[in-house]
Formats: structure tokens, C-alpha cells, sequence
């Protein structure tokens, strides 16, 4: 089809997604979103569904450490999650079966919480892992798995802590889905010296 000039084009215009511009326009999640709350095999989670789109993308958020003895709780109040759900994206997050170091537990957790989600919700076209401090070390161990493809395309890991470690669960240097690591100057050697191997 040839166009003729360009009003016969549709313009949109596309903004930028940072977080930073929304902490000032926080929205009520359940406006935007149908918010399923359970527990799977200890693990309490929440996800989000988008109530204006097909929500064919998945986020699934992996956090850091939490002591023990803290209370599980999951939840999607960060603004850029908020950002998320309102431009379509699905977002679930897992408080994981317990507090404290856990990691191999952590990924059942997660692919538990993604499996919830195909079967509630419906199978996302994509699905990304949002992994922050030893949340990034377990999304880095994910990103690891063979065959991981099936079930994610990306991990984003901010501030991961690589050097976490939990018997069973050690680092193979060998990613098979693609990786972006977010990481200020004073934590970057792990994940250079992880990047050289």
C-alpha cells in the first residue's frame, strides 16, 4: 500500500518508560488492574493483570534478602512495575517460601508463580525476570538453566548480588537467554569478573 502523504499515517506518540517521572503519579493499582493475591506452596504472591489489554507479557519480579522472621508478604508498588501494568504488561512478584538466604527454592517459587500465571491468566507472548540484589543473583542462575528459552526471554538484574551462595546452587557462567545488568560502581566486580567468564 502506497500512502499518499503522511496523514494517512496514524501517529503515536511514544514516551519514554522511567521510573522516576511516576513516583510523583503513583496510581491505585486496583484501577488499572485485576490483582489476584494466594500462596503456592508457601510462597504468598500477587499479580496484576491489566484491565485494558490482551496481557501478553509477563514481568516477574525476584527481590533481594529478606532477614528471617520476616513476615512474607508480595507486592506490586514500585512505579515502574505501576508503569508497566498500565501500558499492558502482566506483573507478579513471589515473596518466596521463606525469608532469609534462599535460592534454589526461590527459582521453584518463581517458575511456580509463572506456571500460576499460564494457567490463570494465560500464556504471555513474553516473559521477562526483574531480579534486584540476591533477587539478581537468582535471576542469574534462571537465565542458566538449559532449555530456559521455553519459559523466559530476559532477566533484568539490579544490583545483583553474584556472590551469594547456597549449596546446590552454584554459578555456571553460561546464560542461554540474554541478560542486562543495572549495577552502580562500588558492586561491579562480580558481575564483571561473571561477565569475563
Amino acid at each position: 500500500m502506497e500512502l499518499e502523504d503522511e496523514s494517512d499515517c496514524e501517529h503515536k506518540t511514544v514516551r519514554p518508560l522511567t521510573a522516576s517521572q511516576e513516583v510523583h503519579n503513583v496510581v491505585d493499582l486496583e484501577e488499572i488492574a485485576t490483582v489476584h493475591r494466594g500462596e503456592i506452596q508457601g510462597a504468598v504472591y500477587c499479580v496484576a493483570v491489566p484491565k485494558a489489554s490482551d496481557s501478553s507479557c509477563l514481568l516477574i519480579y525476584a527481590h533481594g534478602f529478606r532477614a528471617e522472621g520476616t513476615v512474607s508478604f508480595a507486592e506490586i508498588d514500585d512505579p515502574f512495575w505501576l508503569r508497566l501494568v498500565q501500558q499492558g504488561w502482566t506483573v507478579a512478584a513471589t515473596s518466596y517460601r521463606r525469608s532469609g538466604l534462599i535460592v534454589a527454592d526461590a527459582i521453584r517459587d518463581i517458575f511456580n508463580l509463572r506456571n500460576w500465571v499460564c494457567c490463570e491468566v494465560g500464556i504471555p507472548a513474553w516473559c521477562f525476570l526483574d531480579g534486584r540484589s540476591m533477587g539478581g543473583a537468582i535471576a542469574t542462575r534462571v537465565a542458566e538453566r538449559p532449555n530456559i528459552k521455553a519459559l523466559f526471554n530476559g532477566v533484568l538484574a539490579i544490583g545483583a548480588a553474584l556472590l551469594v551462595k547456597e549449596e546446590g546452587s552454584e554459578l555456571n557462567y553460561k546464560p542461554t537467554i540474554p541478560m542486562l545488568y543495572l549495577t552502580n560502581t562500588s558492586e561491579h566486580g562480580p558481575i564483571e569478573s561473571y561477565i569475563a567468564k
